[in-house]
């Protein structure tokens, strides 16, 4: 019970955290624009004001839609799918941005059967923000392999997503998973991506893994259990 307190006590002060820096543009925006009326501000400068208040208000309403889905943790409605199939509609859903960065794409299928149970829309998103992570993680380009494996003798099919990125040390990569935690400074990133999908793969009876060093990118190993007969991950 207590670490459960301590978790909400951390959740919390992470949302008030989170939500407190747009809030506090929108105040200084609209005081701004209080002090135009009376001073006859450019239209420009108004113009300005406009988007930064635009932009705060959806930056906190992305913090409070991650934040949702963060707690929802919606059962899963499982089917049997080709855990392949569900990869490679994922990667087409961002194929593009990734090429746009300067991306190369490496796709390392395992022969086999790669057939499971699962939420084929929540593993779809768990995929998406994996390859969108690894795409984040390399400003540069870089290469992005993807590759399966069937594991403990067919009990386990798993998914590597390798980066060419800048890597992270350990302290970063023990928190990697935590709620609202990130070293990305865009501002829409709301640091609940990966918290939203181990919980899914967690409900799905699997694993995610992280491995990392500086300089040398970053591995991210998913393993759903297989379909042997009866419902895997039921």
């Amino acid at each position: 019970m207590l670490k459960k307190i301590a978790s909400f006590g951390v959740m919390a002060a992470g949302v008030a955290h989170e939500i407190k820096n747009p809030l506090a543009i929108i105040l200084q925006g609209l005081e701004t624009l209080h002090t135009g009326l009376d001073s006859g501000f450019r239209r420009a400068v108004i113009a300005d004001c406009i988007e930064r208040i635009q932009n705060a208000a959806l930056r906190a309403n992305k913090i409070v839609e991650g934040l949702l889905d963060f707690s929802r943790q919606t059962t899963p409605e499982f089917v049997e799918a080709d855990l392949l199939e569900v990869l490679r509609d994922s990667l087409s859903l961002v194929e593009h941005h990734l090429h746009a960065g300067g991306i190369e794409i490496e796709e390392r299928p395992a022969a086999g059967n790669h057939r499971l149970n699962v939420d084929v829309n929540q593993i779809k998103q768990v995929f998406v923000n994996l390859l969108v992570n690894a795409a984040e993680a390399m400003t540069k380009g870089g290469k992005l392999i993807l590759e399966t494996e069937l594991a403990d003798n067919g009990e386990w099919v798993q998914v590597m997503v390798s980066d060419t990125g800048p890597g992270m040390a350990a302290e970063i990569l023990q928190r990697v998973a935590e709620p609202f935690f990130s070293t990305k400074t865009k501002s829409l990133n709301t640091g609940l991506g990966l918290s939203v999908s181990q919980g899914i793969v967690e409900r799905h009876r699997g694993s995610l893994r992280f491995e990392s060093e500086p300089g040398k990118g970053t591995r991210v190993i998913l393993s759903l259990p297989a379909k042997k007969g009866g419902r895997s991950g039921s």
